[in-house]
């Protein structure tokens, strides 16, 4: 979900623009980001200049790539989030105790973001990785926390979204997307089966403190160990009783 400035400045429209094509390709050189962003030369050595001298870029034979001092911007970012700083001890519990991928996820500006994972020792055909936006309409983890989102807020996000089919399984109309998140209501928990990615099935739930959502865990493994109970009942029940201790936590932080 892109949000737009009413006024913003080109400027650093454009420099934004140069960091997503390095993130992207983990390296480029300014002929290459040139002719991606149909810039000139000149005005984009300058912003890769300026970046290099600050120390958000470092240059190498040419080709630039990201420095250290976003990793640090990215570290205090979540660590402002108090569903990181008590929920990420229960992630790495929870992914001991099922063997498979444990994600704690937020709601960032309509999209998913993993601000914390712990992999299992079950191997998963996908990978991912914290500070990856993901769509929330068809993921488990993005669905668990659309339905407990306030009325406005969601319906707002539901609006926005730009279905995609992402496989047989992945939910395109928004009449079933609501009729989902009203089961999820009722459920407790919310299902991702191969919605998102072929062979892999998941089950999350949300992470609330009073009448607001904060986030949610995700528990993910392929499909040929999370069928049955195991997914409906083994892991959910894990599932909330990390969430009740990390609510707890929150409660009286």
């Amino acid at each position: 979900m892109a949000h737009t400035a009413n006024n913003p400045v080109k400027s650093d429209l454009t420099l934004l623009r140069i960091l997503e094509v390095i993130e992207v390709r983990g390296n480029a050189g300014v002929t290459e980001i040139a002719t991606t962003l149909d810039l000139s030369k000149t005005a984009v050595h300058k912003h890769l200049s300026t970046l290099e001298d600050q120390e958000y870029l470092v240059n190498e034979d040419g080709e630039y790539r990201l420095g250290l001092r976003f990793l640090r911007l990215g570290e205090r970012s979540r660590e402002e989030l108090a569903v990181y700083r008590h929920g990420r001890e229960h992630v790495d519990e929870l992914s001991a105790e099922t063997s498979e991928l444990v994600n704690l996820n937020v709601e960032s500006h309509g999209n998913l973001v993993c601000i914390y994972r712990q992999q299992g020792e079950q191997e998963i055909p996908f990978d991912t990785a914290s500070g990856v936006r993901e769509p929330m309409y068809c993921t488990a983890a993005g669905k668990a926390i659309l339905a407990y989102l306030p009325a406005e807020r969601r319906d707002l996000l539901i609006r926005s979204c730009e279905f995609e089919q992402a496989t047989e399984n992945t939910i395109t109309d928004e009449t079933e997307l609501r009729e989902e998140l009203a089961t999820i209501r009722e459920r407790g928990v919310a299902f991702d089966l191969e919605e998102w990615n072929q062979g892999v099935y998941c089950v999350a739930a949300p992470i609330r403190y009073d009448d607001e959502v904060l986030g949610s865990i995700s528990v993910s493994g392929p499909k040929s160990h999370m069928e049955g109970a195991r997914i409906t009942e083994e892991i959910p029940e894990l599932l909330h009783s990390r969430i009740n201790l990390i609510e707890v936590t929150i409660n009286y932080a």
